[in-house]
């Protein structure tokens, strides 16, 4: 769990602060309708995997919560 933990917060940090900079250098696109949107990066990936991944533990934290209250009985 601390390996995972170690990991990835670097990695999430870098990724947001480096995305707004990135987004804010292509608000000046000379032709904004001429070329269709960039592939996504390896970050990118990174960053949708991660977030599915929070998210899903997230999911199964309350269920298992809900659980042990006796919600679902």
């Amino acid at each position: 769990m601390s390996r995972a933990k170690k990991r990835h917060s670097p990695e999430g940090k870098t990724s947001g602060s480096g995305k707004r900079a990135s987004s804010a250098g292509k608000s000046g696109n000379p032709l904004p309708g001429a070329f269709p949107p960039a592939p996504p990066t390896r970050r990118d990936w990174i960053r949708v995997y991660l977030t599915g991944a929070i998210l899903l533990v997230w999911i199964v934290f309350l269920a298992v919560l809900a659980g042990f209250t006796g919600r679902w009985q």
